[in-house]
């Protein structure tokens, strides 16, 4: 009897992915991207739609994946298209969100053609700007100097009386500030924080031009020099969020500038990344990317310097965010930096989450907006 149900839900199964055309395959690849797309406002059906067709392994061939998501981002600009025509300002914003976040996953691992990677990246950028006047957010393109590299980027005024606080949020490894990092952004604009989203070396736009800096604090120099110049900003009260590899960029960033960063969020960011022969291939092929480098050899000795060992101990308040099945970024790694950290701090972790906790963004996104903003909102 036990056999005849087992075969009897084998022959379910059979039917539901006949009907939606996901092999069983593709599902068990493209999992842990799912939680990530739907968090950037891609519901089930578009991921169905996007993988229906694929009968490949994406990680040894990712055309298939990127063709489908680019086929999406062409369905939803051509809705915008016809919303604008109509004057359906309402449809024509989301519709061009929703284009950008799919050439946005197009290419976020798409590391063998880089011309179609590039491609790709200048759209988010094109579909979000044309997605501006459409939005209710108070958005303003910025440029931000550093060096001889202009950094791209947009701030986002919260409603309420000025100079307010100001949250400066930090590029992960591929993530898009058009996109992942918009939606942190909305979370902090709800709670009266201003934002500013920026790329700088090796992100977004730069990414696979110019290098990623382990030293970032200069980078973020230039972001508060640009706050601080703002009537909306009160500079004291300025605090900075980073994901995944942006969470090692905001820490270091946060010790080295102790009066001037009130508060920070690190999203899954390590320590140190001491693991890295371990680390998932496609994650080390995105680590030499974006350091520009040519071997992996290059890339390891790269994402060396990103070890805080050695460096000065951060008074600011810290909030760390992990999962104790992360292989990216070791809940190891994690806990150093807990140890390390030398002011108020507090870690929230998940027993059974990987990287970026993926299964529980209705969870700790709460946590870090308000956290960071009840720091923020008070008096300087």
């Amino acid at each position: 009897m036990k056999a005849a149900n087992a075969a009897d839900k084998m022959e379910i199964y059979k039917h539901y992915t006949t009907t939606n055309r996901i092999s069983r395959s593709t599902y068990e690849m493209c999992e842990l991207f799912f939680s990530r797309i739907v968090l950037c406002d891609l519901d089930w059906g578009t991921i169905t739609r996007a993988l229906k067709d694929i009968d490949s392994d994406i990680f040894k061939d990712w055309h298939p994946w990127f063709a489908a998501w680019q086929g999406l981002s062409d369905d939803f600009e051509q809705l915008a298209d016809e919303a604008v025509v109509k004057q359906r300002h309402v449809t024509a914003g989301e519709a061009l969100l929703r284009a950008a976040a799919c050439q946005h996953f197009s290419e976020f691992m798409h590391f063998r053609v880089p011309g179609e990677k590039n491609a790709a990246r200048k759209n988010v950028t094109r579909l979000f700007d044309r997605a501006i006047p459409y939005l209710p957010q108070d958005i303003r393109k910025v440029t931000i100097p550093y060096g001889d590299l202009p950094m791209p980027g947009y701030f986002i005024k919260a409603q309420g009386d000025s100079p307010g606080p100001a949250v400066i949020i930090v590029n992960g490894l591929e993530s898009a500030k058009e996109v992942e990092l918009f939606v942190f952004a909305k979370g902090y604009l709800e709670r009266g924080v201003s934002v500013l989203l920026f790329d700088g070396p090796g992100q977004g736009v730069h990414i696979g031009h110019e290098p990623l800096v382990a030293e970032f604090e200069p980078v973020v120099g230039a972001a508060l020099d640009y706050l601080g110049g703002m009537d909306e900003v009160d500079a004291g009260r300025i605090g900075i969020f980073g994901v995944s590899l942006g969470g090692n960029l905001a820490v270091r960033s946060a010790a080295a500038f102790p009066g001037r960063i009130r508060a920070c969020v690190n999203f899954s960011g390590g320590f140190d990344y001491n693991n890295f022969a371990t680390i998932n291939p496609m994650v080390k092929n995105g680590f030499r990317y974006t350091f520009c480098v040519d071997t992996m050899e290059a890339a390891e000795e790269a994402i060396k310097a990103m070890d805080l060992t050695g460096t000065s101990s951060m008074e600011t308040p810290l909030l760390c965010i992990h999962g104790r099945n992360d292989t990216i970024a070791l809940y190891e790694s994690c806990k150093k930096m807990m140890a390390w950290a030398a002011g108020e701090k507090r870690l929230i972790s998940y027993p059974q989450e990987r990287h970026v906790c993926v299964c529980y963004f209705q969870d700790l996104l709460p946590r870090a907006y308000d956290w960071l903003a009840d720091r923020l909102n008070s008096p300087s």
